[in-house]
């Protein structure tokens, strides 16, 4: 993981994610513009899938709190 900034401006890139294929995610993944430069993010299903096969405490309590859809 590199993070770039600091609170409250602050990203996380992740090379390695639990419970998701990257290939499978990047294909799924939707285009957000910041600052003018297009970033792929992964979507919503695959992030719910990434929490849950995370098991931590804090990326359990953060699924409660995702929309479904």
């Amino acid at each position: 993981m590199t993070r770039l900034g600091r609170e409250p401006v602050k990203i996380e890139i992740l090379n390695r994610v639990s419970g998701v294929d990257f290939a499978s995610a990047k294909r799924r993944s939707i285009q957000v513009e910041f600052g003018g430069v297009v970033i792929p993010v992964i979507c919503l299903a695959d992030l719910r899938k990434n929490k849950a096969a995370s098991g931590r405490a804090k990326d359990l309590a953060d699924l409660e709190n995702l929309p479904l859809n």
